[in-house]
């Protein structure tokens, strides 16, 4: 359930942190320091995707290679461990 409010809790930091921001610079600054923000927002995400990609990729070729063998056991009138 946790793992549900995960996004939404980072949203909210994200938009009180570029209220902050709004509040304490002037426009030029705010604009400068909003542009370095989304760029890291946007580098951080780009790494994850990187990075996750390859394991739910492995995750998935080998939760249906297990399906397949245990597919394959009852075919084949087998009863594999339950």
């Amino acid at each position: 359930m946790t793992w549900n409010l995960f996004p939404l809790v980072i949203i909210a930091v994200l938009l009180a942190y570029l209220w902050t921001l709004k509040d304490n610079f002037r426009h030029d600054k705010f604009v400068y320091t909003r542009h370095q923000l989304w760029g890291g927002v946007a580098l951080m995400i780009s790494t994850l995707l990187t990075l996750i990609t390859p394991i739910v990729g492995d995750l998935r070729r080998t939760a249906a290679g297990a399906m397949n063998r245990r597919h394959n056991r009852q075919i084949a009138g087998k009863r594999g461990p339950e």
